[in-house]
This record gives C-alpha cells, sequence and structure tokens, in this order.
C-alpha cells in the first residue's frame, strides 16, 4: 500500500499523510469503504477523504448516502479525520 511507503519516507517529518477511500466513484458498499479506511489508519494515514457514491447522489438516494456516512462517521479512528464527500 503506497501509504505505508509514505508514511516509512515522511517518518521524520511533521508531514501528515492523507489518502482517498472509494476512489474514484464510490460505488462500493459501505463495508469496502470502512475495510479501506481501517487498512489506511493502520498502515499510517492521518486524514481520509471517503468518496461519495456518485449514482446515489445524482440519483438522490438520501437514505442510501446518509447510511453511508453514518457508517464511517461511527468508525473508530484514532483520532484521524474523515473527511466525505464527492469526488469528482
Amino acid at each position: 500500500m503506497l501509504v505505508e511507503l509514505t508514511e516509512h519516507l515522511l517518518e521524520d517529518s511533521d508531514v501528515k499523510i492523507a489518502t482517498a477511500v472509494g476512489f474514484p466513484l464510490g460505488a462500493m458498499e459501505s463495508d469496502v469503504k470502512r475495510y479501506e479506511t481501517e487498512a489506511a489508519i493502520d498502515a499510517g494515514a492521518h486524514e481520509i477523504d471517503a468518496v461519495l457514491n456518485i449514482g446515489w447522489l445524482k440519483d438522490r438516494r438520501d437514505s442510501l448516502l446518509l447510511r453511508n456516512c453514518e457508517t464511517l462517521s461511527k468508525q473508530q479512528t484514532s483520532g484521524r479525520e474523515i473527511i466525505i464527500g464527492p469526488r469528482c
């Protein structure tokens, strides 16, 4: 994973590591995004940019989007920041 390599290369610096989950369209299940988030945190990421499901956003499937956001926001992140939004 690139986060591990980046964390290793920057271990003596104050640079924070950010990565994206659900990239590029966010079209995977919430459980997959949760797993990707856990893996990124374990690898050393400080910030997680979670991509909303663009199809659900376009189709105004608000209840599915809300459930997806709630799943990610309830995740234990050890003080890491999760930013949830569309990426176009």
